[in-house]
């Protein structure tokens, strides 16, 4: 049985990049794996969301996500829509600089600062990142070093891999340190 995966927030914040590394990270460990992006029309600022399903043997039935079992929320917009559309017992990854709320749903909610841990490692562009390490950690869905391995091989021609790896790392370990004090709020 496959995994339901919906990363959302504004465009320009790497929502779509997020979700293509984690298909890709997916495709290297042989998954059956589908990458749907939907945005607006506008360039930078309007909504951007993918739907990620990973399914450990076959092939995907569906790219589409309605009820995303893990929800990555990068803003408030996005946390209100579809917070309330993921399956109960599922996980809602959530970007506590941008969202000031929290709603109740049967979910666990992990509330991680992105920003500002990104701010302390010196680029507010690696907050996907950080979230994508979140992700892992808390989903263990591919592996850290598949992933390692995708980001090297996108970042590292580019001159930015360090900062995304530390990145990375910081949300993955920030997510361990809550995993055990995550919200359920009912």
């Amino acid at each position: 049985m496959g995994k339901n995966f919906l990363m959302a927030g504004f465009g320009g914040q790497g929502v779509l990049l997020m979700g293509e590394l984690l298909a890709k990270a997916a495709l290297l460990e042989n998954k059956g794996v589908s990458w749907l992006p939907a945005y607006g029309p506008e360039m930078r600022g309007g909504t951007a969301n993918c739907a990620v399903v990973i399914e450990e043997e076959g092939e995907v039935v569906s790219p589409l996500v309605f009820e995303p079992e893990v929800l990555v929320a990068f803003n408030k917009p996005s946390y209100l829509k579809f917070l309330p559309k993921t399956v109960p017992g599922g996980i809602v990854i959530v970007n506590s600089d941008l969202v000031d709320v929290k709603l109740s749903g049967p979910v666990r909610q992990v509330f991680l600062p992105a920003n500002q841990a990104c701010l302390e490692l010196g680029s507010m562009k690696a907050v996907n990142i950080y979230l994508l390490g979140a992700l892992i950690a808390l989903t263990s869905v591919v592996k850290a070093e598949t992933i390692l391995g995708v980001l090297k091989e996108v970042f590292g021609p580019k001159g930015v891999y360090p900062l995304n790896e530390k990145a990375f790392w910081r949300g993955y370990d920030d997510a361990g340190k809550r995993a055990n004090h995550v919200e359920t709020v009912n």
